[in-house]
Order: structure tokens, then sequence, then C-alpha cells
């Protein structure tokens, strides 16, 4: 319920989160690991792995005994048959130097015999117990049922989350009226005791207007000079010319990363797709003036950043990375070093995706939303919105704009971990290119979030002097889009935010005023 200028109001809505599924212990890391680990084993590295970003907040059960157990995870051990401990004779192993496998114990103990003993075990604990272990085989473990999964999901989870839950609005209003229906508020005892009812006929209606899409500019395919406007349809529009400012690659490198020895059929498709990338994109403006260099490495990290480095040294403008079953922390090693350490531009493909789309013929249409993303990355400009259309007032047609987006995430419900504050602006007047202002923020005590931006005063100082900067005068309108506040912090931010926007523009300009004279301009 939520207090509006019009009176009480009832919010209804269907939502959707994610559990891990109740699967046996082996089962569920093939799946995480995408692939068989009862014949490949599990490596160290990716027993950390599995530590450090899934199984240590999971629940884990135990069906063997007479009675269901439940366990934390600690870590790995050595496998069933190698992993060994004092022989129990009449519950006490004192004295007893005979020693026996955890394969031998549920063989003798529960006439268990275990599918995968060279499998690793699996080290648990019972809280607040968290001395005592038990080193119990996987196939024993199952995940609890029910357990909702807080971490960051991967494309292809997010992908088939959209998949199931974006619905079309007449679908989303018989759900939501179906509710009302089943719950019938104006028979529940509780509400006629306290003489309210509900008018629950139909929802609440608030005037709205359709605002015509924009237009965007294009480079014509023909001449390269003139321009192109492509209407939109729905939120979509065709890719037919080129982008508005490209640039010619003269070094370029295709790495294709997997997760094992690709086979020759890989390497083959993976060639087409090299052949074949830089005449398609050649149609959108970018050219390449050398062919590519060409590696196959192994999906560890120290391996990637060795090339990174290596292509960085022969001054290698940008890296196009196949990524062949590999998961996403070796996507993130790729960006972390090409981004954050070294410098040099990368972007990352899916090799199920190049191969599906080569079969299909479909190479080009896959590769237009990849275009996109490289020319960016390289400092072009894709297209450019028509502000013309855009802007129906004759007075606002000079303005000049800059456009905020800022968001802040928790990325655990904790104190000890920060929640992570980004502000992007947009740095030319075109509002294609963006720079960005990240930084943590911890709560105050007894909180486990901060949705408040403390350092907005000084991000937005920053990205008002770097607009300043390429653009030789201030904008003098400002869009500042904010996501991710609900109801209760709604008022809280806007205040806050508000106010430390418009300090950043008022300091700014005393700045530039005494500083920069030739470059004030009013905000």
């Amino acid at each position: 319920m939520f207090l509006t200028k019009i009176g009480a109001t009832i919010n209804i809505n269907s939502t959707f989160t994610c559990f891990y599924q109740p699967l046996n212990l082996v089962d569920f890391l093939c799946d995480y690991l995408q692939h068989d680990i009862i014949r490949d084993g599990i490596d160290e590295r990716e027993q950390q792995l599995l530590l450090r970003k899934v199984l240590k907040p999971i629940w884990l059960e135990t069906h063997h005994t007479e009675c269901v157990r439940k366990y934390r995870i600690r870590g790995f051990g050595a496998s069933a048959r190698q992993y060994t401990f004092p022989r129990s004779i009449d519950n006490t192993n004192e004295d007893n130097q005979d020693r026996q496998s955890v394969y031998e114990y549920f063989l003798e103990k529960y006439r268990i015999t275990l599918k995968y003993p060279n499998l690793p075990t699996v080290e648990l604990y019972t809280p607040p117990n968290k001395t005592q272990f038990h080193y119990l085989p996987m196939e024993c473990c199952t995940v609890q049922a029910w357990q909702r999964s807080i971490k960051p999901l991967t494309a292809d989870q997010r992908a088939r989350v959209t998949r199931k839950t974006v619905v079309n609005p007449t679908q989303r209003y018989e759900s939501i009226m179906n509710i009302v229906k089943l719950r019938n508020f104006n028979e529940d005892k509780y509400l006629n005791e306290i003489g309210m009812s509900i008018d629950d006929q139909q929802m609440l209606t608030v005037p709205a207007r359709f605002i015509a899409p924009p237009e965007i500019k294009y480079k014509s395919g023909r001449d390269g000079q003139s321009d192109i406007v492509e209407r939109i349809n729905i939120g979509k529009w065709n890719l037919r010319n080129r982008f508005q400012k490209t640039k010619t690659i003269d070094r370029w490198a295709c790495i294709m990363v997997s997760s094992q020895k690709p086979n020759s059929n890989q390497l083959s498709i993976a060639k087409q797709f090299v052949d074949q990338f830089p005449y398609i994109i050649k149609q959108y403006g970018i050219y390449f003036q050398s062919n590519p260099i060409m590696h196959s490495d192994p999906a560890n990290p120290q391996i990637i950043h060795d090339r990174l480095r290596e292509l960085k040294e022969n001054n290698c403008e940008v890296v196009l990375f196949i990524l062949n079953g590999v998961g996403e922390d070796t996507y993130k090693s790729i960006k972390y070093f090409g981004n954050q350490k070294l410098g040099i531009v990368t972007q990352c493909t899916d090799f199920v995706a190049i191969a599906k789309n080569i079969r299909n013929k479909k190479l080009d249409m896959y590769l237009q939303n990849l275009v996109q993303k490289f020319n960016a990355k390289l400092g072009g400009i894709n297209g450019m919105v028509s502000l013309a259309r855009a802007l129906t007032s004759s007075s606002t047609r000079d303005d000049v704009f800059m456009f905020f987006g800022a968001d802040v995430t928790h990325t655990t419900c904790s104190r000890d971990k920060p929640s992570i504050a980004a502000v992007i602006g947009s740095v030319d007047s075109t509002s294609t290119q963006y720079a960005s202002r990240v930084g943590e923020q911890y709560p105050a005590r007894g909180k486990i979030s901060l949705e408040i931006i403390k350092d907005l005063y000084q991000m937005s100082t920053d990205l008002l002097k770097l607009f300043a900067q390429r653009n030789g005068c201030f904008p003098n309108k400002i869009v500042f889009y904010r996501d991710g506040v609900d109801d209760g912090h709604f008022q809280k931010v806007l205040d806050h935010e508000i106010r430390a926007l418009q300090n950043a523009c008022k300091g700014i300009l005393f700045y530039f005023f005494f500083i920069l004279p030739n470059t004030f301009a009013p905000i």
C-alpha cells in the first residue's frame, strides 16, 4: 500500500527471482562449469573459482543416513579413494593404526558403492560449529531446494530470464487483475473490521502521451559524405549505411581462447570468421590495412595477460577474441587486462554464435550488433540522433545538451562489502561518446546498503569539466537519468542528488569564470 496525492493505493505486480536447482552436486558442478567433471576432473583453479563464486553460501543436504542433514562447504579434499582416516572399531579409533578411505567407509558402513571415487571429496561443516569437518563424496550431496541465488547472472542466464519474464502489457494486465479477483479484498474480515473498502473493479488510469521517435543519421553507403536518416519503428531500425565517424586499423589480432584444445573443425570455423570479418564491416566504413595476427590459446589468465602484453608491445590497436566454451571468469580476465591493466581495445565474440551464423549464412546480421560496439570502442561515432524532430520548441534547438546516467549496484546484502556507484556523462555535442566515474561507498553503521551517491558532487564536477574541455563550452541543458531507486528512497535520493548536481554546476561556473574566461558559458 502507498500513500499518494489521490489517497491510498495498492500496487500489485508479479515478480521474478532465481533459485538454485536441487541437483546432485556432481550434476550441479558439471552444469556450472559447462564441462564433464567426471571425465575431466576439477583442477585447483576451478575449485577456488567454485568456492569464491557459488558454493560457500549454498546449503547442501545428505540423504545416505536415516535422516537428512544440512551442511555448508568449506573446501575440497583428496578423492574418495585417496582420502583416508583411522578405522573406527566399536565406535572408537584409539591406538588403531589401520586406516580406511572414504570409498571403503561408504561401502562398509552404508553398503554404497561410489560411482565417482576419483572426484574430490567436499569438506563440510555444520554452523555454528565451524571447527568440526566432514569429508564426504560429492555424489552423496544435493543442493537444497528453494535457495535464492543472489549472485550476478551470466549473460546466458540473463537472456533466459528475459525470455521467461517479458510479457506484453495485455498479459500483464490480465495476470494482475486475476490476482485481485482471487484475493477478493472487499471480503477480507480484517479490512472490514477497520472499515476499509477497495475499488477493485479497474486499475487506476493515468493520462499519457506518445512521443514521436527520433531520427538516426548515418553517412551514405554510396559516397560516405551525405547524411542518411534511418526511421525508428518501435525501437528498431535497420543498419544499412556507414557510421558517422570510423577509424582505419593498421594492426589487429584475433585470438581463439578455448577451455579444451580446439579440433580442426573449430579452427576452420574461426578462420572463416576472420577472413569474412573485415569484408563485412567494411560496408560500415571500418577498414583494415593488414591481415590479423592469429593465435589459439588456452583459457589461462596468465597466458591471456602475456598474449595481450605481447600484442600491445607490437603496437596492435585492437584484439578480437573468439571465446570457445569458456566461463564468464575468462571474459572478465580479458576485460580486466585489456581495459584496466594494459590499455588495449578488446572485443569478445562467442564461438557457438559464430558457428551457427556461418552455418545459416547470417554472419552479416550477427555482426551488425557487434560492429557497433567495435566502432564505439575505437573512438568512433555510429549514428547521431537528429534533434530537429526531437526538440519541438524552436527556442531549444540551439541548446547544448549534456546527458548523465547514474546507478548504484549492491553486489551483496553485507556491511563488509561496498556498494558500487557509477555515473556517466556525454562528452561531445552529439551525445554519442561518454566518460564514466566509478566509486565504492560503504553504508552507515546498522545499514546494509547505501542508495544515495555520496560522491556525486565530485563525479559530476569532473564530467562537466571534461565536457567543457572537449567542446569549448558548457551545456546549458542537462538531462539526468537515475536508475534503481525504489519508492521508499525516492524523495531522499532526489533531494540529495539534485542538490549535489546544482552545487557542481555552481562550483564549475565559478571555477571557469576565474580560470578559463574564454570558455565561460552560463548553466
